[in-house]
């Protein structure tokens, strides 16, 4: 499971949903790690600002098994004879402190070297230009190139709450006096006085630190190989930037540590500009890449988490939309686009709904209800569970329809008798009650139940052929789903 780099820092590969048992750990690992198992996800956040977590709201889950006061990023559990087991949950990423580095890559992607999977669904989800991507063996140049990778996707919600503006101090020496008068910096630049004064003004200008931290952000990003690219990957993209360039005259390279110390002592705080303190937290991140990774920071933890769960559900929402169907897709994580169950409160977020006629905020009928499953289904006792079948089988009665999806990534192992000649799993379950008792593919049943899943390629080397292939099973697999869907509705 780990191996030392040259520079001594041991790094670690597991995956996510899984155990690790005997493992032989150097103390200084366990020393390392054992601080990050004990802490919820909520905590390490608080006290470590350069782990990003995504969803943003990772550190305030709500509900279920989920809850922030609970959610871990691991565990680490002695054994005998001085080995440890370490188990993981559905998070992914990449988590370093002091000389340990631990990688959480994804189940689905059989070789940890090239984890694909989860890179292709940050691409997607995260609009990521994504032109050259290669796993790195070293873990903190694995961060280096997500920061890279995530700015735009910082940039533009922080653009769309407009320019961020604050007071700046701007010292003036001319006749025009209009501000607090600096009488030392007077006395020491106008003397023998010949008509200027020397004085002081708070005016609010775009040009400040913090739009001067992400101006030296994209120049930084520019000497990078692809740089240029990703900034420039959309129209939207490069009209922020370039308003960015234009507000900032003031840009010098060689003040850059200045407007680094500048930002860390005064966060943005102001209520409305949320969006602008999560891209300066990124814009010092990226700045600040070998001081924050490279062991400057004693019992610091820096990494990027990533829950699996979300992710799936995020990129399924994606492909929906690429292939044309308006879906409402609730975000239950972040607490948006609720139903409710009962008349009098209960809420609910299934996370596809083909809506028929909404009321108001509720949505009273679909023609379906979907739910993203991050879980595999090609083993023996690791199907949907009855919860899952109880869950989907609640909206179906809420929504009136009687058609419904459970969506899941599929690897390709066993089942063979349900993969179709592209490689994807369709199972189609019918209810009892429904004509249930006839060939699955054939029947014509009042309510049933769609089981899909999703080819995610395997053995490939190249990732834009990964990027291709997935994409394309994926369009594939939920173009049937709604066909069958819209068939039996007619």
């Amino acid at each position: 499971m780990g191996r030392t780099l040259d520079d001594d820092t041991t790094h670690l590969v597991t995956t996510d949903n899984t155990t690790a048992k005997s493992l032989q750990l150097a103390p200084q690992a366990v020393d390392d790690l054992a601080p990050i198992a004990v802490q919820t996800i909520a905590e390490l956040r608080g006290d470590n600002p350069s782990l990003l977590a995504f969803p943003r709201v990772l550190d305030t889950y709500r509900s279920g098994k989920d809850k922030a006061e609970t959610l871990r990023l691991f565990s680490l559990h002695p054994q005998e004879a001085g080995t440890w087991s370490l188990t993981t949950g559905n998070i992914m990423g990449f988590i370093g402190r002091n000389n340990t580095q631990l990688a959480i890559t994804s189940r689905f992607a059989k070789d940890d070297a090239h984890d694909f999977f989860l890179h292709h669904m940050l691409h997607k989800v995260f609009r990521l230009n994504i032109v050259n991507f290669q796993v790195r063996t070293d873990l903190r140049d694995n961060i280096y190139d997500f920061l890279l990778y995530l700015f735009p996707s910082h940039l533009m919600p922080a653009m769309r709450q407009g320019l961020y503006k604050e007071y700046r101090r701007i010292k003036h020496n001319d006749a025009n006096v209009k501000g607090a008068i600096d009488v030392a910096r007077h006395l020491k630049r106008n003397i023998p006085f010949a008509g200027k004064i020397a004085y002081n003004t708070r005016e609010y200008r775009y040009d400040n630190a913090v739009t001067q931290l992400v101006r030296h952000t994209i120049e930084h990003i520019k000497a990078h190989p692809w740089g240029r690219s990703t900034l420039r990957n959309s129209t939207e993209m490069s009209d922020a930037v370039n308003q960015i360039e234009f507000h900032t005259l003031g840009y010098n390279r060689n003040e850059r540590g200045r407007v680094i110390n500048a930002n860390l002592t005064h966060p943005v705080t102001h209520p409305y500009f949320t969006e602008w303190r999560r891209l300066q937290q990124l814009c010092l991140r990226i700045l600040r890449h070998d001081k924050l990774t490279y062991g400057r920071e004693k019992d610091k933890v820096y990494g990027l988490i990533f829950d699996g769960a979300w992710l799936w559900e995020e990129y399924l929402d994606v492909m929906f939309r690429e292939i044309g169907e308006e879906i409402k897709h609730p975000c239950n994580k972040e607490r948006k686009g609720r139903d409710t169950l009962f008349e009098d409160g209960q809420e609910i977020y299934p996370d596809f709904i083909k809506v028929k006629e909404p009321d108001g905020k509720n949505v009273l009928t679909a023609h379906f209800v979907a739910d993203a499953k991050y879980k595999r289904i090609d083993k023996r006792g690791e199907e949907a569970s009855r919860e899952d079948y109880y869950q989907v089988t609640t909206y179906m009665y809420r929504y009136e329809c009687n058609r419904a999806s459970l969506l899941f990534p599929y690897d390709g192992d066993d089942k063979s008798d349900v993969k179709d000649e592209n490689g994807i799993y369709k199972k189609t379950r019918c209810f009892l009650g429904a004509r249930a008792h006839q060939p699955a593919e054939n029947a014509d049943c009042k309510r049933c139940l769609f089981e899909l899943g999703l080819p995610v390629p395997q053995g490939l080397s190249d990732f834009k052929a990964f990027a291709t292939e997935m994409d394309a099973k994926a369009r594939q697999g939920l173009s049937w789903l709604v066909s069958k869907i819209k068939k039996k509705s007619e």
